[in-house]
């Protein structure tokens, strides 16, 4: 059994180590001046240079110690590469600013010069870890950060600071800050959204939760008479009818107005004259009768 623990130990441990030697490879780029053209370039923070012969830094050119001919940033500022002509392989580096690291947001400048960290080659390692935003900035610029849209069921909660800086509001979505002589980093919070609470007249339901059931015991109903009460007679109250004569009312005499006829006079019309047809009396030829043969007597 404690060989068995021996060997999970070993395998941890292991695990550990190579994690721990895959980190830096994984948080900065690497690049070889005989093949990258390093001309204006910006070292971040880990980055590695290599196939160099000398590193001079800021303007008095203060010699870098190298490594196998490979120089690392090993400080929290973000380095400009210029390469002189007069001397082969060696590099001048300038001072280009603080780094500010955005977690789970993006930051960008309002008054001064930015430069986002690009990484050479995606993770093959897959994390939770949520997407940082890398940028360099110099000190005393105003730096706009805004927290990425949150997932579904989270809502933003506030920003989380490491190093000498201060928000604007920290409770806001989109806040800013002034970027001191330091790195620092800003991490943006989420939470649940919580749940709707029910209305006061709402029952809450519970799940697998059965409901009370009481079965109603039987009961034999009373045998009772209902009570009967016989009505009370009253006789009728006789009234006699009065006497009364109808009123009676005269009609009132109203003479008739006598109107005189109006009096129109005939309208004149006069004949309509006729010419008599000429008409000629039709001729009849008289028939003629053959006479008769008569005997004289």
């Amino acid at each position: 059994m404690k060989r068995k623990w021996k060997q999970i130990g070993s395998m941890v441990l292991s695990l550990a180590l190579v994690l721990a030697c895959v980190s830096p490879a994984m948080a900065g780029n690497h690049y070889d001046l005989a093949v990258d053209d390093m001309d204006g370039e910006t070292l971040f923070p880990d980055d590695v240079l290599s196939g160099v012969t000398a590193v001079y830094l800021g303007d008095e050119g203060t010699p870098q110690e190298l490594e196998n001919d490979s120089w690392t940033n090993r400080s929290g500022l973000a380095y400009s590469v210029s390469v002189p002509e007069d001397e082969e392989g060696a590099v001048t580096l300038q001072e280009k600013g603080y780094v500010a690291t955005v977690v789970g947001g993006s930051a960008s400048c309002t008054d001064g010069p930015e430069t986002h960290f690009i990484p050479d080659e995606p993770s093959d390692f897959d994390t939770d870890e949520p997407e940082k935003d890398i940028v360099a900035v110099s000190p005393m610029t105003t730096v706009s950060i805004t927290a990425d849209p949150a997932e579904d069921g989270m809502q933003f909660d506030h920003w989380e600071t490491e190093g000498d800086v201060q928000l604007a509001d920290p409770t806001a979505e989109q806040t800013t800050f002034m970027m001191p002589s330091s790195s620092v980093t800003v991490k943006a919070v989420y939470t649940e959204i919580p749940a709707e609470e029910p209305a006061d007249d709402e029952e809450e339901y519970e799940e697998d939760q059965e409901p009370d059931y009481e079965e109603p015991g039987y009961e034999e109903p009373e045998d009772q008479e209902p009570d009967y009460e016989e009505p009370e007679y009253q006789e009728p109250e006789y009234q006699e009818p009065e006497d009364q004569e109808p009123d009676y009312e005269e009609p009132e005499y109203q003479e008739p107005e006598y109107q005189e006829p109006e009096y129109q006079e005939p309208e004149y019309q006069e004949p309509e004259y006729q010419e008599p047809e000429g008409q000629e009396p039709e001729y009849q030829e008289p028939e003629y009768q053959e006479p008769e043969d008569q005997e004289p007597p």
